[in-house]
């Protein structure tokens, strides 16, 4: 009877003990304890130091049995076409699991971990298997024109051209970038030497804005191809990417956010 086990060492009980209690001693709320406590010590057993207390401490102890709570998603809160939870129309989980509703989200950085950059890059490279030739690509990040982490650490503009040749981009591309209209701590001098760098790297690139109707709060990293697909993931700043920061980033699926940002862009 493992429930005995768990019961005197102080642990929880767990479903599968409540449900051997209940095949062991169905009748255990209506146990006569001075009945009981008198076989135990007619039988010497080791059970008579918990005196009549014993069938209480039970009682008490089945009582305090919590069943986990379920949280029932169905098949419209997935976001992927191929999602598992679509073979059976709706999938349990507890509510503390750790895939939940994060289970298409990736999360990057953290302690004792490499920071989150080639996380993000092979993200972008899943992302896009789904495109063909790209001809804009669409940059929410309004940090884009500055080099240096909030923790000090160098690298935003080298991790844009990262993120461009992941992406898919090489010299020969001719494609536009259209960025944030509204970059925070961009001086004339940061837009200069960025520009300069990307036109260096790609002679073929056009760069402009979005429209500054739309204000992006998160950081949105949108392609379009030569047949008007449009797509992306998000995630952190580039200039964070070399940053040990904690992250979440994700591939944009879905066609409602895919819409939007259609309209938007």
């Amino acid at each position: 009877m493992e429930f005995l086990v768990r019961f005197f060492l102080g642990l929880p009980p767990r479903e599968k003990d409540i449900q051997e209690i209940q095949n062991v001693i169905p009748e255990l709320q209506e146990l006569n304890k001075e009945r009981i406590i008198r076989r135990f010590r007619y039988l010497h057993l080791f059970l008579i130091d918990y005196g009549d207390e014993l069938i209480d401490e039970l009682k008490k102890w089945v009582n305090s049995f919590e069943p986990e709570r379920q949280v029932n998603i169905s098949t419209e809160d997935c976001p992927k076409l191929d999602c598992p939870m679509k073979s059976n129309g709706s999938h349990k989980i507890s509510s503390d699991d750790d895939v939940g509703y994060l289970q298409y989200l990736i999360a990057g950085g953290g302690p004792k971990s490499k920071p989150p950059k080639d996380m993000f890059y092979d993200l972008v490279r899943k992302s896009k298997k789904k495109f063909s030739v790209i001809k804009d690509v669409i940059l929410t990040d309004p940090y884009l024109y500055l080099d240096v982490s909030e923790d000090g650490i160098n690298g935003g503009f080298n991790n844009l051209v990262g993120y461009l040749e992941a992406v898919g981009i090489s010299q020969k591309s001719s494609f536009t970038l259209k960025v944030n209209p509204s970059p925070k701590k961009a001086t004339k001098k940061a837009k200069q030497s960025l520009h300069k760098m990307l036109q260096n790297e790609y002679p073929n690139i056009s760069i402009g804005t979005y429209s500054p109707q739309c204000n992006f709060h998160d950081r949105f990293y949108i392609v379009r191809d030569d047949k008007g697909l449009l797509g992306g993931v998000f995630g952190p700043s580039l200039n964070g990417l070399n940053s040990t920061a904690i992250v979440l980033m994700g591939d944009i699926e879905g066609l409602q956010p895919i819409k939007k940002l259609s309209q938007w862009l």
